[in-house]
């Protein structure tokens, strides 16, 4: 919906390009009129922004899924899954952690499927969007495994939700 409304935007842009008040006054009102929710995209992830807290506390503090396996190399939900020890340091750790790099590719193919915008400003903001899952990858490194398990896991299904409305919806 955003994309269908990118010529009215641009049109708005010229249009009011000294007036910003009344630039996002008209803008709002063709999203109105469009049916189109500015938050859409924020939306979901702050949903689950309470969820993500509430797992970090329950692995933090829960006895029961401490030491607890998952699968594979993952060995203790409560702690970073650990696939190798290298006798050199990666982001202040000696342990090669898996699911943080797994979760990096997958919001970087989330990143790359995302409609592009002809719109500079937009463009702009896509491309520093890009960076966002190598530093989120740095900052989730050493975070439990079944955080990293839960937020991968679930941009991956958004991803096949994405592509099954994009194929049978979106005709």
């Amino acid at each position: 919906r955003m994309q269908k409304l990118q010529p009215h935007t641009a049109g708005l842009k010229e249009k009011y390009k000294n007036d910003k008040k009344k630039f996002q006054m008209e803008y709002m009102k063709l999203m109105k009129e469009h049916k189109v929710n500015p938050l859409g995209g924020c939306l979901p992830m702050l949903l689950q922004m309470p969820i993500l807290i509430g797992l970090w506390r329950a692995l933090d503090l829960s006895i029961d899924l401490r030491q607890e396996s998952f699968m594979l190399w993952i060995n203790d939900l409560a702690k970073p899954d650990i696939l190798h020890t290298m006798s050199f340091s990666i982001l202040g750790t000696n342990e090669l952690h898996l699911l943080p790099i797994i979760m990096i590719i997958v919001w970087f193919t989330q990143a790359l499927l995302q409609p592009k915008s002809p719109d500079p400003e937009v463009q702009t903001q896509q491309k520093i969007f890009m960076f966002m899952p190598v530093i989120f990858g740095v900052f989730c490194y050493n975070m439990p495994s079944g955080l990293i398990l839960y937020w991968t896991v679930s941009t991956a299904m958004g991803i096949v939700e994405q592509q099954i409305v994009k194929r049978y919806y979106l005709r």
